[in-house]
């Protein structure tokens, strides 16, 4: 003999699954982060973005720990935010302390990456943490990007190239 559930509580069941994928749903497909909710979720970095030539689009903001991965690749945060006055603030949380090296761009039509040429070149404008410029043949490399982050909350402003 098979045993089964009473009535009610597969009515529950079923209302709590139905609940938690309205919630998934309503929130874009995904959970709500711990920083889209308002909370801070660890080690902060907050940063200032300077020099965009325009309003349009968002700011793009991504910090990265490991060498390879600077800085378009695997990255510990990142975080979006609007263009105001030529100027944005991205918060990055979670950061962990260490070698930390931060990339910004301008994402002018909101895709969530650099666009970039047919040579691969970037076709909007970035910037990196510590003053570190981009070369004649690529980025900078990770170790002039990046800061010693003692995983406190910490800020700094980037220009964009």
């Amino acid at each position: 003999m098979i045993a089964t559930a009473p009535r009610n509580v597969l009515r529950k069941t079923s209302l709590v699954l139905a609940a938690s994928l309205t919630a998934v749903v309503m929130s874009g497909g995904s959970p709500v982060s711990a920083e889209q909710a308002g909370q801070d979720s660890g080690n902060t970095i907050n940063v200032t973005i300077l020099g965009f030539d325009s309003d349009k689009g968002q700011a793009l903001c991504k910090a990265f720990v490991k060498k390879k991965a600077f800085p378009w690749g695997e990255h510990v945060a990142v975080a979006r935010a609007t263009i105001k006055d030529k100027r944005a603030r991205c918060r990055l949380t979670g950061v962990p302390g260490g070698d930390v090296a931060v990339a910004v761009a301008h994402d002018k039509n909101k895709n969530g990456k650099v666009d970039r040429n047919l040579l691969g070149i970037p076709k909007e404008r970035y910037g990196f943490s510590n003053g570190a410029k981009a070369g004649t043949f690529g980025p900078p490399p990770f170790e002039k990007a990046s800061i010693r982050y003692n995983g406190q909350p910490s800020s700094m402003t980037i220009p964009l190239e």
